[in-house]
């Protein structure tokens, strides 16, 4: 991942260009920008972009794919879910994934978040992304959760694919709007709030 990478004191061409066209596409819009907006602002010729990648649509799959490397598939793993609460009760489970989730919407996540909402309406790979990374994994990731902790006895209700949904949709909407409100520069404090006292509401259900 860019952020991560150790070799971004000396950052390659590759690297460069990835982080130039999220910054332009975030800015403009996919369709706003070209290769050679993207390579004037890299300071390199347009053959260079071609080195590493085959178009300009290749550039946007390599950026859809390192945010659902970063975001999707290591954030929403039903392999982690029964050790965590081996470890941890439902609370502190959902709690610390919370807080994991706040931890990896870095600043280059959220620009890359806003390229693919503004392109789902007209690219199709953006569309998909958003229905299977943002809703249906998660979806089934917290559905997960709270089947699990209901059958080690941690919640009475029994209806726990139910309280997942609930959360999955309520978390959701609550990220989105610490998102905005971030971007615009306000106070977000009382928005994670909201996160931990839907958390306490849920588990004592």
């Amino acid at each position: 991942m860019l952020e991560h990478n150790p070799s971004l004191t000396k950052k390659n061409t590759k690297d460069r260009i990835l982080e130039a066209a999220i910054e332009l596409f975030a800015q403009r819009g996919y369709t706003g920008v070209s290769v050679r907006d993207i390579t004037k602002e890299v300071g390199v010729k347009e053959s260079s972009l071609y080195n590493h990648f085959k178009n300009k649509e290749d550039v946007l799959n390599t950026i859809l794919e390192l945010f659902y490397d970063e975001i999707g598939k290591t954030s929403f793993s039903l392999e982690t879910i029964e050790e965590g609460l081996n470890h941890m009760d439902l609370s502190g489970f959902l709690q610390h994934h919370a807080f994991m989730l706040r931890q990896k919407n870095t600043p280059l996540m959220i620009k890359i978040r806003k390229i693919i909402y503004m392109e789902q309406f007209r690219d199709e790979r953006a569309l998909n992304f958003i229905l299977k990374g943002i809703i249906e994994a998660p979806s089934e990731f917290y559905k997960r959760v709270f089947q699990i902790a209901h059958e080690k006895g941690m919640i009475k209700n029994n209806n726990p694919e139910m309280l997942g949904m609930i959360y999955q949709y309520t978390a959701l909407t609550i990220f989105w709007e610490l998102m905005l409100r971030e971007a615009n520069g306000e106070d977000i404090a009382q928005y994670t709030k909201k996160i931990f006292n839907l958390i306490e509401f849920l588990c004592e259900r």
